[in-house]
């Protein structure tokens, strides 16, 4: 199970984290090129939309952050 960041939103500023979203490596599709079919390696498909993520949000008041939202479908 690999872990990528999908954004990270900083702040203007103080240049802070204020919220970023951690996906499985297996998240949504790759995109099409235009010399698709002129391609001389064809790599495998890793890209299956899996929907495992999780949110992260920071709180002002105590400088931590707190996660808001997560999802454990694999």
């Amino acid at each position: 199970f690999d872990v990528r960041k999908r954004y990270t939103n900083v702040s203007k500023f103080d240049g802070k984290v204020t919220s970023c979203r951690y996906v499985c490596a297996n998240e949504g599709h790759r995109k099409k090129k235009r010399k698709e079919n002129i391609r001389k390696c064809f790599r495998d498909e890793t890209r299956t939309d899996c929907k495992a993520r999780m949110t992260l949000t920071l709180d002002r008041e105590s400088g931590n952050l707190e996660v808001t939202d997560v999802v454990l479908e694999h």
